[in-house]
């Protein structure tokens, strides 16, 4: 599994331990956390589209029969989608 670290004041770098020598193996360099946390996603498989499908999912389970409360109203999903509307653009 990718992790990064704090290796410098301004230096992030990612990379994995090796699991017989515990030793860190770096991959690559970034200037700042946001960058390394993208690189480490990417790295264990995850990525941008994986969160929007999961957010899509989400909301049209939320807006559908699943999502209905006690009450009869449905879970609130709004946040939810005006983030969807941001990560694809519109």
């Amino acid at each position: 599994m990718y992790v990064y670290i704090k290796t410098e004041s301004a230096l992030w770098t990612v990379g994995h331990y090796d699991p017989r020598s515990n030793k860190f193996i770096p991959e690559s360099d970034h200037d700042n956390p946001e960058d390394a946390a993208s690189r480490v996603a990417r790295l264990n498989g995850s990525s941008v589209e994986g969160v929007i499908n999961a957010l899509e999912k989400l909301v049209r389970r939320c807006d559908g029969p699943e999502g209905v409360r006690a009450d009869g109203s449905n879970i609130d999903t709004l946040e939810a989608a005006m983030i969807l509307k941001t990560l694809k653009g519109y």
